[in-house]
């Protein structure tokens, strides 16, 4: 179902006189057929799509190569199951839950599922994307959470400077996508909130609405895409970056919010949840996302404002 509207520009209207988008963007809803609950899309590459839907069984991964559905279940998941979460090539990656209600991620090839944990993760492991044989994601333990890259089995974890946390969230090729969260103040009182990052190996480049918490999810070259809402507890909205400037993404069928999780080429996946807050995935082809200079310039930053870490408990698990 594609679905066409004009964007209304929330945040540029916000920051008049900047100029209000005028092209269409173009939504496709595409959830599993299986799904008798939740369906969302976490990953693309290619024509190839993964994510995960609910039914009456629980929770379950898919794989979609433009024309047939393929469901994904780790063998060693409990029942709340397994979430296809990035796919590259012939690798999958996701997570799963096991009966003891511990987060393990999964790397499945060829029919095979790899469990992959980080050492140090003994509060769970939540792998989020994948870049060839590269993946990543981020762990818990007793210090709350940490962001990792798993470069053939050696573990970092890489960290924005001067952030409490770092999340990592998306991979391509050196370029690394996440969420950092840093430490304001507003009238002598202190506030946490997130910001969106790039880093290339040598820098940092963050996305930032005014007055919002922000994420970076998903990256395909320098082309970035994630979610960002107002401090003032509004809904989600998806955002795409090319680089230079951030367009908002909002499914007009996402009256509960919009995420934006992937990108791979001209093309943009995520979720909206719907007026009765079921989740959905969608579909958007970047050819109809506004033009540059039609949208928000980014790095304006939070200022002091902001809210705690709004990270979901894994990316693209259904709960």
């Amino acid at each position: 179902m594609k679905r066409c509207f004009l964007v209304l520009g929330l945040v540029a209207m916000a920051l008049q006189p900047l100029s209000t988008p005028c092209l269409a963007q173009v939504f496709t809803t595409l959830d599993d057929p299986l799904a008798t609950g939740s369906s969302g899309i976490y990953g693309i590459d290619g024509n190839n799509i993964v994510g995960a839907y609910t039914d009456a069984t629980g929770g379950h991964g898919f794989l979609y190569n433009g024309s047939t559905f393929t469901t994904l279940n780790d063998p060693l998941a409990g029942p709340r199951a397994t979430s296809a979460t990035g796919i590259s090539g012939g690798n999958i990656v996701g997570g799963y839950r096991d009966a003891n209600n511990i987060e393990h991620g999964y790397v499945y090839n060829n029919g095979t599922y790899t469990t992959l944990d980080d050492p140090l993760g003994t509060g769970g492991t939540y792998v989020t994307g994948v870049s060839a044989n590269n993946v990543v994601g981020y762990y818990l333990d007793a210090n709350g959470l940490h962001g990792f890259l798993d470069q053939n089995g050696i573990f970092t974890n890489p960290s924005v400077p001067s952030a409490l946390t770092t999340i990592v969230s998306g991979i391509s090729g050196n370029n690394l996508v996440g969420t950092a969260v840093f430490q304001g103040y507003l009238n002598g009182q202190p506030y946490q909130y997130n910001e969106g990052y790039l880093y290339n190996g040598s820098t940092y480049q963050f996305f930032s609405f005014p007055l919002s918490n922000t994420d970076a999810f998903g990256v395909s070259g320098n082309q970035v895409v994630g979610d960002f809402s107002s401090i003032s507890g509004s809904n989600e909205s998806g955002f795409f970056s090319n680089g230079s400037t951030l367009t908002p993404l909002s499914d007009p069928l996402g009256v509960n919010g919009t995420q934006a999780y992937g990108i791979s080429g001209n093309t943009i996946v995520g979720t909206y949840n719907d007026s009765n807050n079921v989740l959905h995935g969608f579909v958007l082809t970047e050819s109809s996302v506004p033009e540059p200079s039609s949208v928000v310039l980014f790095g304006l930053g939070l200022g002091v404002a902001g809210l705690v870490l709004r990270l979901r408990a894994s990316k693209g698990f259904l709960r």
